[in-house]
């Protein structure tokens, strides 16, 4: 008569393999339980309205900045230069006759366009936040941090 244990192999315990993780440790497919499940990115609220707030002050403090160096070293008058004039003079006329234009050795200074690119960027933060702000979901009943 074979006693019941005989069949059993004899293995060490090298040879066992380690127990699988568990399920909450291990992302799974949803199509294939062996394949690993895909690693899903969020991005944050309001992604792209806050990209396009910061995209449209780089544009307009790009124009100020190039306004106040040419007119700085007194570029020349080209196609170029009279558009960022123009688009950088009605950017800056908010702000023109605050300071007085300073003149260094016969290079004009119009700090108006500074002040101009400073007004802005803070301006685009604040539409910033405020589009997150709005953005994000309102939740009852759960704390806020």
């Amino acid at each position: 008569m074979k006693e019941p244990f005989d069949s059993i192999d004899q293995t060490t315990a090298a040879d066992v393999p380690p127990p699988p993780p568990p399920a909450a440790a291990r992302r799974v497919s949803p199509v294939s339980p062996t394949a690993p499940a895909p690693v899903i990115r969020t991005t944050p609220y309001a992604y792209r309205g806050r990209n396009i707030a910061w995209l449209a002050v780089a544009v307009v403090d790009a124009f100020l900045a190039l306004r106040f160096v040419f007119i700085a070293i007194r570029a020349g008058s080209s196609e170029f230069t009279s558009v960022i004039y123009t688009v950088g003079g009605a950017l800056a006329q908010p702000f023109h006759g605050i300071f007085a234009t300073t003149v260094r050795d016969g290079h004009p200074l119009q700090w108006d366009a500074i002040l101009a690119i400073a007004v802005y960027t803070f301006a685009a933060w604040i539409v910033a936040r405020l589009i997150t702000i709005a953005a994000r979901p309102f939740n009852r009943g759960v704390a806020a941090y």
